[in-house]
């Protein structure tokens, strides 16, 4: 059962030239940086991640109490984007009753998109 939808676009120039280590440190993790930093245009992909922080948010139906370094933008070996939860964020999401978040992102050179459906157990289901 679909709980939420959030979608964000975050202007890449204008992000490109917040990015410096303070302004990195507070909204992303080392892994979501490393993997970014690895590509041919980093912002890019800094830039779709924030939006998917963002737009979790929305999803979520709620403003971002906890931190971005809660929110983590995964990549799995088959190249599907994921989100993990942590910490604050993960204790809104289960009082929420969510059971699965799903993301998409995409990006130009100028704008970056994120969509964050957030998914619950249908009425009736047992939990695992």
């Amino acid at each position: 059962m679909i709980l939420g939808v959030g979608i964000e676009i975050v202007d890449v120039p204008e992000l490109r030239e917040k990015l410096d280590g303070s302004f990195e440190s507070g909204i992303f993790l080392a892994s979501e940086l490393d993997y970014a930093r690895s590509l041919l245009r980093p912002w890019e992909h800094i830039a779709a991640r924030l939006a998917a922080k963002r737009a979790l948010w929305k999803a979520l139906g709620a403003s971002p109490g906890a931190s971005m370094l809660d929110v983590e933008v995964t990549r799995r070996a088959n190249g599907e984007v994921g989100i993990s939860l942590h910490g604050e964020a993960r204790r809104i999401a289960i009082e929420a009753g969510v059971a699965a978040c799903h993301v998409s992102l995409s990006h130009t050179a100028g704008m970056a998109v994120a969509v964050v459906l957030t998914e619950g157990r249908s009425p009736g289901k047992e939990q695992d």
